[in-house]
């Protein structure tokens, strides 16, 4: 409404040849590429919840058939298209909750017996909240990035988890990770 009133009165001043100014016209610039900018976050909206609707899909029948735990390769590029999207918005947390997800996925493929409770239920967290921040993505705010954040590095300990657990199964000496009193006692049950 702003911007077809801003654009009324240019083309008034215009028909009656009265200088417009400056003013006017950067206003009407501002709006003109705020609503592109809000048109590019729409678009890139839908497409990645229609990605992780296709991911969520996958996981459900991998879950609940491990023989086919291998279509969760075919995951890699949907993955890869929301983290595109994600950079392409500048939102460095869905960016890295993006990769750990990626991570998360390609480690599963390569196990040989069904995902863990745990497993599972850190893949639905870090989808439900991707889903969360995509949908908020017109009205970003510092709430919906911080737990981003969280659900990526829930993940990324995970991750690090298992191939810890891996480690030790090859290795006759066990090793520490860290400062036993930095890993949460939820990942020391991991690991």
């Amino acid at each position: 409404q702003a911007q077809a009133l801003l654009l009324s009165e240019r083309m008034h001043a215009a028909v009656n040849s009265k200088s417009t100014g400056e003013r006017p016209l950067a206003e009407l610039v501002t709006m003109y590429c705020g609503q592109e900018s809000n048109l590019v976050r729409s678009v890139l909206s839908k497409e990645m919840l229609g990605n992780l609707q296709r991911i969520e899909m996958t996981l459900n029948t991998c879950f609940e058939n491990h023989e086919k735990h291998a279509d969760l390769a075919d995951l890699e590029q949907v993955i890869l298209q929301i983290q595109g999207g994600m950079r392409m918005l500048e939102v460095g947390p869905a960016v890295d909750l993006c990769a750990a997800l990626q991570q998360t996925l390609g480690r599963l493929c390569k196990q040989d017996h069904p995902s863990a409770h745990t497993e599972t239920r850190a893949i639905a967290n870090a989808l439900s909240a991707m889903e969360r921040y995509i949908t908020h993505l017109l009205h970003p705010s510092w709430e919906m990035e911080q737990a981003l954040s969280v659900t990526a590095a829930e993940l990324t300990d995970l991750n690090q988890a298992a191939l810890s657990k891996e480690d030790g199964a090859h290795s006759l000496i066990p090793q520490q990770v860290g400062n036993s009193s930095d890993i949460s006692s939820e990942d020391f049950e991991l690991i």
